[in-house]
């Protein structure tokens, strides 16, 4: 008997369970939690490496962004995975050419990721000696001023369309956060009602709820079978997503797990899909290259 799509896709969640084996291995072997992070942080972006299209060059670092050349650029808290439109200029230099670790202009990013091993509250809300995923996107978007609705329409390769002219892109990168596995406490209970001290959430909602920093984020997943994320209009469990978000869709959370129903590889391949089809409807702006190469404060 011949081989089957499913059979060729759950080769990729052998690999993801591989993953989970290794990265757990490895915590538990070197007690420390920034080694096994990094050894994460690196598979997964090495998963979106090979299946984004060559035209999007998958890094990690930091994003810096200028209003001109007289000012001085504001650089981002540090990111684990950010992707870059390379039909317009997308690096400004190499920090570290072992590890790939650069700096990238925010005019060519169309993708920010947290990379989480575990993705439970601790690790979205935080401890009182690290800050959580929320705060730190938070911190990112702040920094540098991503823009979740810029209105003009682009071409590949950040020319503006005029004159009349429809269709192109937009220039909003998807936000998110990436786990290798979930809390089992973060079920899907889409219409649990929020309120204020809940201890122990019984959905992502109760996460969000208790903290105070509420970054636009555009999907939560892990790879072992939970995805939380804005949809629009359309029953969550299609994530259906209109490309780029703008303010007069209307969107809503939907959640999955995985359970008798739902395969793991249904919920990986919903994740992957719902990044792939954000991001190939996505662009780069062509950002002025005086603010960054010729800008006054590197004198």
């Amino acid at each position: 008997m011949g081989k089957t799509y499913k059979d060729l896709f759950h080769l990729n969640i052998k690999y993801i369970e591989y993953l989970l084996e290794k990265s757990l291995l490895s915590h538990q072997y070197t007690k420390n939690i920034s080694i096994s992070g990094s050894l994460v942080e690196n598979e997964i972006r090495e998963i979106f490496k090979n299946i984004l299209p060559k035209r999007f060059h998958v890094t990690h670092g930091y994003i810096v962004s200028a209003e001109s050349k007289s000012k001085e650029p504001n650089i981002s808290p540090q990111i684990d995975m950010i992707v870059v439109d390379t039909l317009v200029p997308h690096s400004i230099f190499i920090v570290d050419k072992e590890s790939g670790m650069e700096i990238v202009p925010l005019e060519s990013v169309v993708g920010i990721f947290e990379i989480k091993r575990k993705i439970d509250k601790y690790s979205l809300l935080g401890t009182k000696k690290r800050k959580g995923a929320f705060e730190h996107i938070h911190d990112i978007i702040s920094k540098v001023g991503v823009n979740k609705y810029n209105k003009k329409k682009l071409l590949p390769g950040g020319v503006e369309l005029g004159g009349g002219l429809t269709g192109g892109y937009c220039a909003n990168p998807i936000i998110g956060i990436i786990g290798l596995e979930h809390s089992k406490s973060l079920r899907s209970n889409p219409t649990a009602k929020l309120t204020k001290g809940t201890k122990s959430p019984k959905s992502i909602e109760h996460v969000w709820i208790t903290s105070k920093y509420k970054p636009e984020i555009d999907i939560i997943t892990s790879l072992d079978g939970f995805i939380h994320a804005i949809v629009q209009n359309d029953p969550p469990h299609n994530f259906a997503i209109a490309n780029p978000r703008e303010k007069k869709a209307t969107y809503k959370f939907g959640t999955m797990v995985k359970n008798k129903e739902r395969s793991q590889a249904l919920i990986v391949s919903r994740a992957i899909g719902f990044i792939l089809y954000y991001i190939q409807n996505t662009v780069g702006s062509s950002g002025n290259i005086d603010k960054y190469f010729f800008n006054e404060h590197l004198k």
